[in-house]
């Protein structure tokens, strides 16, 4: 909904290693945002880094390695023990 802003992440994420917490892999804007930069730019890309509660399954990871992020986990799935 913002073309601006998604262009000015597009060009950060371009130029910078990014640490993304606090965001959902489900997320439309950050899913939109990462399939935009594959999509145009496929092996330049920089890497990028998210945190997750819990692990993901190796086929999410290997899926979003491809795409130039790597997923750390971080403590329990369960948001009792967060």
């Amino acid at each position: 909904r913002r073309p601006v802003m998604a262009a000015l992440l597009e060009a950060l994420l371009l130029n910078h290693t990014f640490f993304f917490v606090g965001y959902s892999l489900r997320d439309p804007n950050f899913r939109s945002i990462f399939h935009r930069i594959d999509s145009l730019l496929k092996e330049v890309h920089r890497p990028a880094f998210a945190t997750l509660f819990g692990d993901a399954p190796p086929m999410t990871r290997d899926l979003w390695a491809g795409k130039g992020l790597h997923l750390m986990p971080m403590g329990s799935a369960d948001p009792h023990r967060r």
